[in-house]
């Protein structure tokens, strides 16, 4: 199976977490709000993702 398969998965995995939380958020904060802790949860995720894939990757 090629690598890219699994890595899909996860992301379609990840974008549907983070939509049924912003659709949480926006019932308490404001739209903008809601985007904004939306993007700040994506940071720890995203640099960590980073780090993985320069450890896989040898870079």
């Amino acid at each position: 199976m090629p690598l890219w398969v699994p890595i899909t998965l996860v992301a379609a995995l990840f974008q549907t977490w983070r939509t049924a939380l912003q659709q949480r958020l926006r019932g308490r904060l404001s739209v903008g709000t809601a985007g904004f802790v939306r993007y700040l949860y994506a940071v720890p995720v995203g640099l960590f993702l980073l780090l993985a894939f320069r450890a896989v990757s040898g870079a």
